[in-house]
């Protein structure tokens, strides 16, 4: 089976495949390997990519696992949600900050740029405006059913991320992790890629030790640990790096075509 992230890995920074990794794709499909796409976008995006490069028959794995489809706009074959206490906890915490806030609940999201909001400079705790409130109970009651990932972003900002990580990290019932120096998402607890990815392996009869798997930063490195063959790209963070028993070239040098030409193309069993 193989098993590609998106954004940093499968896809440039146009948003798009390239010729190049579609081919090696679409090859290694006809050679008979299941192939599955495995990223923290929403199921909707993942599936429209999909059919957009003719994988009609891959599987989707959503929102870093906590949604997985058998193929695009498929069955459910799984649903893993953070409470809806454990999510207004969160909020909690990130709603008074001034990044970008972004909440996921299947195909349903909803996106707030806190930095946005009036911010008296002299009393800052002053009382909310009536459109601040407006924002923050559709958030709030988004949450009482149960969010599948929060996404909070600090472009200008990202070393107010460590401390935040740290309070958020206390809330019971959730995982933090990060698909870029710059974010930080919040998932249910025990739920990322390599979970998604040992159970859709276990419904396909598919040890992990045949497992390749294509990827590039923090929230890919429990799926690169978890398989046979975890590759990271050349652009990857430390933490994919150092979970991944192999490397490839980056993905504007298209390192997944690079990685399948070198593991199943020609057929050459890697070294470690």
């Amino acid at each position: 089976m193989l098993v590609t992230d998106l954004d940093g890995t499968l896809i440039s920074e146009d948003d798009s495949i390239s010729e190049v990794n579609l081919r090696a794709l679409h090859q290694v499909r006809d050679m008979g390997l299941y192939i599955a796409l495995c990223s923290g976008r929403d199921p909707k995006s993942i599936s429209e990519l999909a059919l957009a490069a003719g994988l009609d028959d891959c599987s989707i794995i959503a929102l870093n696992g906590a949604i997985a489809l058998d193929r695009p706009f498929g069955e459910t074959l799984e649903d893993h949600r953070i409470s809806g206490s454990s999510a207004k906890a969160c909020l909690d915490i990130l709603l008074p900050q001034s990044g970008d806030l972004m909440a996921y609940l299947g195909e349903t999201w909803s996106a707030m740029a806190l930095s946005a909001k009036p911010r008296p400079t002299k009393n800052p705790a002053a009382s909310p405006t009536p459109e601040e409130n407006d924002i923050r109970q559709a958030f709030y009651q988004m949450a009482s059913a149960g969010l599948h990932k929060l996404l909070y972003t600090e472009m200008d900002h990202p070393e107010r991320l460590r401390p935040l990580r740290k309070k958020l990290s206390l809330v019971p019932g959730v995982d933090v992790t990060s698909s870029w120096f710059t974010n930080i998402e919040i998932m249910p607890k025990g739920i990322h890629k390599g979970f998604a990815v040992r159970r859709l392996a276990a419904r396909l009869d598919v040890s992990m030790d045949q497992v390749l798997a294509f990827g590039d930063n923090d929230n890919d490195a429990p799926m690169l640990a978890q398989v046979g063959y975890g590759v990271a790209m050349g652009n990857a963070a430390d933490a994919a790096r150092s979970a991944a028993r192999y490397t490839t070239d980056t993905s504007q040098r298209n390192g997944v075509a690079k990685g399948l030409e070198r593991f199943i193309l020609k057929q050459e069993r890697p070294s470690a």
